[in-house]
C-alpha cells in the first residue's frame, strides 16, 4: 500500500519564503517526512507588499494570486513526494488585506492553478467560512496548536511571524487564541529602509540601539492593543507607512530597538494575562535571539522555549497546520472555532480543487 501524506504550504507575513511540509498523521501522529523552503524573488515581495493598500488594482491582485501559486508549487515539488503518494496539499495563501467586520479576508491564491501544477488536491480559503459565520477567519491555528501541543497543557504556543498571536491550552481541554499584535513585520520593514539584507538576523542591530520610553509608550497605546478577544489583524494594520513619522524623529537603530521592545512587551502582556507554566515559541521570529532573550526576560515564571522541544520545528509550525486542516477538510470535520474567532459555531473549514 503506498504512503499517503498530507501537505502544508504557504508564505507567511514576513513574505521571505515558501514554506512547505510533507506530514504523515497516520495513527494519530504529526510526523514531518520532509520540508522545504523556496525564496520569494526580491522585487516581487515588494509588489506584493504594495497590494496591501486600497488602490492595488484587481489586475495586480490576480496577476499576484498566479504568482504565489507558482511560487507554493515549487516548495511543494522540491518535498520530492509523487502526487499519487499525496491527499491533499493544505495552502493558505498571502495574506494582503484582512477586513473581517467588512465580511472579507484576501489571501491571495489561485486554488486551480496550484493543484493543476501539483497534479494533486488543494484545500486553500480557509478563512472565508468561518467570517461568513460571524468570525474573524483568524487565527485559526490554535485548533491545530490542541491537537499538536495537547501532552503540554496548559502551555502557550507563540507564533512570532509577521504577526503576533498565541494559543492557550487550558488544562480542561479548551483553547484560546487570539492576535496580539506586531512580530516581525514592523522590524523587518525598518531594517529594509536603513539596513541591507531582509531582516534583522538574531536582532544584532536592534541590540545595537537604546529603547526610547517616549516611542515605546505611543506604540503600546496604539488601539489595537485595547480590543478585547476575538481579535485579529492583517499588514495593514501594523504597516510601517502609519509609524514612519514617530520612528524617524530617533536614531534609526534606537527605533529599532524600541520595536522589539514593543513586539516582546505584546507578547508578554497576552501570555500573563493567560497564566500558563509553559511557552512554546514558533514562527520566524522563534530564531530572532534578541526577542527570544527578552521574552525569557520578561517572563521569568514561565519556561519559555522552542517549539522544537515539543518535536515540532519552529519554522514549519505554520506549514504542518495547513497539512493538518487539509486533512479535517478531506475527512469532512466540522471545526469549532467560535472561542477564538466569535464565529457562530463549528464549520467546514476550505474550498476544495480537485487533481
Amino acid at each position: 500500500m503506498k504512503n499517503a501524506y498530507y501537505v502544508g504550504v504557504m508564505t507567511g507575513t514576513s513574505l521571505d519564503a515558501a514554506d512547505a511540509v510533507l506530514v504523515d498523521f497516520d495513527n494519530g501522529s504529526c510526523r514531518i517526512i520532509a520540508d522545504a523552503q523556496v525564496l520569494i524573488p526580491l522585487k516581487q515581495a515588494d509588489e506584493w507588499r504594495q497590494l496591501a493598500t486600497d488602490d492595488a488594482t484587481l489586475a495586480q491582485a490576480l496577476t499576484a494570486a498566479n504568482a504565489v501559486a507558482k511560487l507554493c508549487a515549487k516548495a511543494v515539488a522540491a518535498l520530492g513526494a509523487p502526487p499519487d503518494n499525496i491527499v491533499a496539499i493544505g495552502c493558505h495563501g498571502q495574506t494582503v488585506l484582512h477586513r473581517p467586520a467588512h465580511g472579507w479576508s484576501a489571501q491571495l491564491l489561485n486554488g486551480a492553478l496550484l493543484a493543476e501544477l501539483c497534479g494533486a488536491d488543494v484545500v486553500c480559503d480557509f478563512r472565508s467560512r468561518d467570517i461568513a459565520a460571524g468570525g474573524q477567519g483568524a487565527p485559526l491555528a490554535p485548533l491545530f496548536h490542541r491537537a499538536a501541543f495537547a501532552t503540554y497543557k496548559p502551555c502557550a504556543i507563540i507564533n512570532l511571524g509577521g504577526i503576533a498571536n498565541i494559543s492557550v491550552l487550558d488544562t480542561d481541554g479548551g483553547v484560546r487564541g487570539w492576535d496580539t499584535g506586531p512580530a516581525n513585520m514592523l522590524m523587518d520593514a525598518w531594517y529594509r529602509r536603513h539596513q541591507s539584507g531582509q531582516f534583522d538576523f538574531d536582532g544584532s542591530w536592534a541590540t545595537s540601539g537604546t529603547i526610547v520610553p517616549s516611542l515605546l509608550q505611543t506604540l503600546l497605546e496604539h488601539p489595537f492593543l485595547a480590543l478585547s478577544s476575538p481579535k485579529s489583524c492583517g499588514r495593514e494594520e501594523f504597516d510601517l507607512r502609519h509609524f514612519e513619522n514617530e520612528l524617524a524623529h530617533h536614531r534609526p537603530e534606537d527605533a529599532q530597538a524600541t520595536l522589539l521592545e514593543w513586539s516582546a512587551q505584546t507578547v508578554t502582556i497576552a501570555v500573563r494575562d493567560s497564566n500558563v507554566p509553559v511557552v512554546f515559541l514558533c514562527g520566524g521570529g522563534a530564531h530572532n535571539t534578541a526577542l527570544t532573550n527578552r521574552l525569557k526576560t520578561l517572563l521569568p515564571d514561565c519556561n519559555v522555549q522552542l517549539s522544537n522541544a515539543a518535536g515540532l520545528p519552529a519554522e514549519r509550525v505554520e506549514a504542518t497546520a495547513f497539512a493538518w486542516f487539509a486533512k479535517q477538510f478531506i475527512e469532512g470535520k466540522a471545526l469549532d472555532i467560535s472561542s477564538i474567532t466569535g464565529a457562530r459555531g463549528a464549520r467546514i473549514l476550505g474550498a476544495h480543487y480537485p487533481r
